[in-house]
């Protein structure tokens, strides 16, 4: 093979040439995401409990909520946090499973658990985590301006150039 290649060296810069078109060809070809669509398998349920200290939250809201998630299959974690007047319970999945049978699986097992919430907290909501929903960039604007009319300096003329 080298032989052929030092024999001819035509021939081997042809090849090389053609490579190289074809690398530029396939490189241009390739689509650019700049925030690839990945889902992570996350679900979080926030229930609301109207006047109710971090205590309280814990015991009536989410330690009935955690028991119940903790049945649904394939769940690799299970994370909360009990504020004032919230609930958080955080389920981490195992990747490679269908979220949308894992978020259809929780909402059924919180229809359970809801008979055991208090009456004053409200519907809990099952929230799916999306990657699209984050922002590509977050900017800031610092000004000796008054916030009212910096704000409406930013609305009138900078926004919807950025847009």
């Amino acid at each position: 093979m080298t032989r052929l290649a030092v024999k001819r060296p035509i021939l081997t810069i042809v090849i090389f040439i053609i490579i190289l078109i074809l690398g530029i060809i396939s490189y241009k070809g390739l689509p650019i995401d700049f925030y690839p669509n990945i889902d992570l398998p996350v679900v979080t349920v926030m229930t609301v409990y109207p006047g109710a200290s971090p205590a309280d939250i814990e015991e009536q809201v989410t330690k009935p909520i955690e028991n119940e998630i903790a049945t649904v299959p394939n769940i690799d974690k299970v994370e909360s946090k009990s504020m004032e007047n919230i609930s958080l319970v955080t389920a981490s999945f195992e990747w490679g499973s269908n979220l949308d049978v894992a978020t259809s699986d929780i909402r059924d097992k919180i229809g359970l658990a809801e008979g055991h919430l208090p009456d004053e907290a409200k519907k809990p909501l099952v929230l799916k985590f999306d990657a699209s929903m984050m922002p590509v960039m977050v900017l800031n604007i610092k000004s000796n301006l008054p916030p009212n009319k910096m704000y409406d300096l930013v609305d009138k003329y900078i926004l919807d150039r950025l847009k």
